[in-house]
């Protein structure tokens, strides 16, 4: 659910693998395929992309592995799937050289440039906090019903609180 969570709020999700998606990975994207159809009906949800971290390619393994990677994840590429829903079908493939190596840090810094670029997904803090909070209430609570409802409802028992200020001053308290 950790998963969820994170891909529900994040613009950019990065998931570390090893040099190949393994028996474990493959389990946790069966599991992010189940978690994937629990939380929905917000236009905020799932705006973000998928970035797979492979560590320790060396130069000449980049186009196998990240045709590899691809390969593997070929399975949840179908209307429905975790990488349709929670990430628009948008991921990439990261091969990371060694890490003692100077292309390591040449290639750290090329994706950080495109990572600090993103668009802020959030207004303010305060809009993240929460957003982050309803999505966490809601996974607590395992409460998977559509959440434009509860938007509304949330709305509508402010403006319920806040109706006869509104009403006396022409104004509400609100947000």
């Amino acid at each position: 659910l950790l998963a969820l969570l994170n891909a529900a709020c994040s613009n950019f999700t990065l998931f570390k693998v090893g040099q190949s998606l393994d028996r474990d990975t493959m389990e946790v994207f069966n599991r992010m395929q189940e978690a994937s159809r629990r939380l929905k009906g917000d236009p905020r949800l799932y705006q973000g992309s998928l970035a797979i971290v492979v560590n320790d390619v060396v130069k000449d393994d980049r186009n196998s592995t990240n045709r590899e990677i691809k390969t593997k994840l070929t399975p949840f590429l179908y209307k429905g799937s975790f990488l349709m829903i929670m990430f628009s079908r948008v991921f990439h493939v990261l091969p990371f050289p060694t890490i003692e190596s100077p292309q390591y840090y040449e290639y750290l810094r090329s994706r950080a440039g495109k990572i600090r670029s993103l668009q802020e997904a959030y207004r303010s803090g305060s809009d993240f906090r929460k957003f982050f909070s309803q999505i966490l209430a809601r996974i607590i609570l395992e409460d998977w019903s559509p959440m434009d409802k509860d938007h509304v409802r949330i709305r509508l028992r402010a403006l319920y609180t806040d109706i006869e200020s509104a009403v006396w001053r022409g104004q509400g308290g609100g947000e």
